[in-house]
């Protein structure tokens, strides 16, 4: 439970970073309405997701405010030019924070040098917040947060976990503000009527129920093949079910938690005994898996349990 609580206070320190990089890319993003700049908020959070339909009513939005395809275009290569600069400028400023944790004095990179003259100039605040930064890496002082009163120290763990947090955010955000749709990133399902599918059918209850933590306390299912790997994957196995009866399993799709992760409600109804059912609170991903053969290997789209809440 500590460790999730200092993810979340990383994932929202990393957060605060990345509404300076849409300050930076200020007067653009100011004239967003409304809806695109909630939509871009979504997109840029640290465990935040994109959807076509996102993408959609985020060009809607735009074509409202734009004159003409020229003024969209501009407008597009404009915000996306003044974004990528915010996006090695964080890289760099976390490889300084590295480098400065590991020497214990505040160490800059020539690269993040020259990409502060440029980010300083549009966000003048920015030198005195990154040298608060880099202080707090090197001599593991505490950064205080004025705005919702929360405070962290600039370690070695939190440089780790949120580096990769920034290259999937701005991934993001780049297939947002390309006009045309990238769909060759999505996986093989989609929710329809409160029931995930993909192109071989609908996914069965007992392929979740797969996932769930015994009674007993067993909890030993990290993943389900749900497409054909050598064999049957989970759709179309005999016994999506393994541990009984697959019909009593249901469950629900209680909130998207991230690019192809979700929160989910399972549960087992039982027939016999005083207990009427339990229930399961599981954090899944859906995954692409490698699977090696002799003679080929493939990739398979996967049901991941990689947590609960």
């Amino acid at each position: 439970m500590a460790f999730l609580q200092k993810e979340k206070t990383i994932k929202k320190f990393l957060f605060g970073f990345i509404l300076t990089a849409l300050l930076c890319a200020a007067p653009s993003y100011a004239q967003l309405p409304d809806e695109a700049q909630a939509i871009m908020m979504i997109v840029m959070k640290a465990d935040g997701y994109i959807t076509e339909e996102m993408h959609i009513n985020f060009w809607a939005s735009i074509a409202e405010i734009a004159k003409t395809d020229e003024d969209v275009n501009q407008f597009s290569t404009h915000l996306s030019n003044n974004l990528l600069l915010t996006q090695e400028y964080q890289f760099e400023l976390f490889k300084s924070a590295r480098l400065s944790e590991e020497q214990g004095e505040v160490v800059m990179t020539e690269r993040f040098k020259v990409l502060a003259l440029g980010v300083e100039k549009i966000s003048p605040g920015q030198k005195v917040l990154a040298q608060e930064f880099l202080e707090s890496a090197a001599f593991q002082r505490m950064i205080n947060r004025r705005a919702d009163g929360r405070s962290l120290i600039v370690t070695k763990e939190v440089i780790d976990l949120t580096m990769p947090n920034i290259e999937s955010s701005f991934k993001r955000l780049n297939r947002l503000l390309s006009k045309d749709w990238d769909s060759s990133s999505e996986l093989d399902y989609k929710i329809s009527d409160g029931k995930f599918s993909t192109s071989a059918g609908l996914i069965p209850a007992g392929c979740f129920g797969q996932l769930m933590t015994e009674l007993n306390g067993d909890n030993t299912v990290a993943a389900i093949f749900l497409n054909r790997a050598s064999l049957r994957g989970c759709i179309a196995s005999n016994l999506p079910y393994p541990a009984g009866d697959q019909d009593q399993i249901t469950y629900e799709i209680v909130e998207r938690a991230g690019n192809d992760i979700f929160k989910m409600r399972v549960c087992q109804s039982w027939v016999e005994g005083s207990m009427r059912s339990s229930c399961d609170k599981i954090l899944v991903e859906f995954t692409e898996r490698d699977y090696l053969m002799p003679d080929e290997s493939r990739k398979v789209l996967s049901l991941e349990k990689i947590g609960e809440w």
